[in-house]
């Protein structure tokens, strides 16, 4: 798997920063595969590895990556054409499903490559090329694939709208009103549990929302699960997880996270671990009576038993952003699962709505990276490949869970144009939520 190896190698150089020698390990994958002379144009070259920075975790695949890479290709481009290469197009939509597919194949094997928001940045990409893409509409979904017998879903399991920040979310709501019913976002696996007269019939994972495999072995293990609902014949739509107590006393020492530890666990056919899995309700279908509201829906949910996310009813945006900031200050001390934001929901249900797979009475609104502030006590000089590289010594402080003390600056073009001085107050961000870097100084 040469795409796949690429990632991971890459992977290495963005975590520390070492732009000189990435751009140095992609022309040498340039020459190995000859794809200059494959596709015939530089710019094809550079579509392509730019797919791949991002999905080996660059942030931001800025104009001085891109004009590196560029001039290093243009003057290697004489040794690294020969002739007897057949010539082809390159197809950016194919290029794209492989690299989410892998990623999604790195994920679900417990080794998870990059956070969410990048990996959703590659899926709208892939969605503005090929709309209709399964992989583009079903996400990490892809990777469901363990053998298991395959289901349809009566609850389909599809996918939210999603904003970035609050200002997208202002974008989304305008000229909508009414009462909407806000949660906190859970960052778990989707299932489907089926009922058949009070009890429980079939779990189903997600798969592409509309399909999935039978994991009844596993969910009823879980250990919050409730396996009777006196008189229901219907289903409940949630996420299954891995909650971050259970991580640190019994996982922490072999996985890096809850995520992949939780990935781990749902792979395995036998349904070993799955008394550690948790399972949270956010919603309810049957095959007759159902609820007018959503706050109706959620209210049961809570009544028979499930745990359910922390949510609300409002119909002011204000309530929705301090909800917002509230879920983003609990989740890192009172709530045990990861939150990675809000989803929103029209008050009342439209049933004929939530039979499409991105539902439009809906929407998910992300967190921000998290970022913290802290004092420049020194400026520490590296060499990258030829060139100097500039790490800030830190005050201190805990960012994203971690102690951090050194920062990148990246390169001393950045560091001036931000300002860079020791002894001023700078504003620390995790790129990409792995590499602490100076995002801005304040004084």
């Amino acid at each position: 798997m040469k795409t796949l190896n690429f990632i991971q190698s890459a992977s290495e150089y963005i975590k520390n920063d070492d732009i000189h020698a990435l751009v140095d390990f992609t022309v040498h994958s340039v020459i190995e595969n000859n794809d200059i002379a494959r596709y015939g144009q530089v710019q094809d070259v550079i579509k392509k590895y730019s797919i791949l920075f991002r999905a080996s975790g660059m942030e931001d695949v800025s104009d001085e990556v891109i004009d590196l890479l560029g001039t290093s290709l243009y003057f290697a481009s004489d040794i690294i054409s020969p002739a007897n290469i057949k010539k082809e197009e390159f197809d950016e939509r194919a290029f794209l499903s492989e690299v989410i597919n892998l990623l999604a194949m790195m994920y679900y094997n417990g080794n998870e490559i990059i956070p969410d928001d990048q990996y959703d940045i590659l899926i709208a990409k892939l969605k503005a090329i090929d709309p209709s893409n399964p992989i583009a509409s079903n996400g990490l979904a892809a990777a469901d694939n363990t053998g298991r017998t395959k289901y349809k879903h009566f609850l389909i399991t599809g996918t939210q709208a999603k904003c970035k920040d609050m200002s997208e979310f202002t974008d989304w709501i305008k000229g909508k009103s009414g009462i909407y019913n806000i949660s906190a976002k859970i960052d778990g696996a989707g299932v489907e549990i089926q009922y058949k007269d009070g009890k429980i019939f079939r779990a189903i994972s997600r798969g592409d929302g509309f399909e999935g495999e039978d994991i009844t072995n596993s969910a009823i293990k879980w250990n919050n699960m409730v396996h009777v609902i006196p008189g229901f014949t219907g289903s409940i739509r949630g996420e299954f997880l891995l909650k971050e107590s259970i991580f640190k006393k019994k996982y922490a020492d072999v996985m890096k996270n809850a995520r992949n530890a939780s990935a781990g666990i749902a792979k395995r056919l036998d349904g070993e671990g799955s008394d550690d899995m948790s399972f949270i309700a956010y919603d309810r279908l049957t095959y007759s009576e159902n609820f007018r509201t959503e706050e109706e829906k959620m209210r049961w949910l809570d009544t028979v038993g499930f745990e359910t996310p922390k949510w609300i009813s409002t119909g002011e945006i204000k309530d929705i952003e301090a909800f917002r900031t509230k879920i983003e200050t609990l989740r890192h001390n009172e709530i045990d699962y990861n939150c990675d934001g809000i989803v929103v929901k029209q008050n009342v249900i439209d049933y004929s709505d939530l039979k499409r797979h991105t539902p439009k009475t809906q929407c998910a609104v992300k967190f921000s990276l998290e970022t913290a502030v802290s004092k420049i006590l020194d400026i520490e000089w590296g060499i990258s490949g030829s060139y100097l590289s500039p790490v800030a010594i830190l005050e201190p402080i805990e960012l994203n869970g971690t102690t951090v003390s050194r920062a990148s600056l990246s390169n001393i073009n950045k560091m001036m144009k931000k300002g860079v001085v020791i002894g001023k107050t700078a504003k620390i961000k995790k790129g990409g939520e792995i590499i602490p870097v100076v995002e801005e100084i304040l004084n």
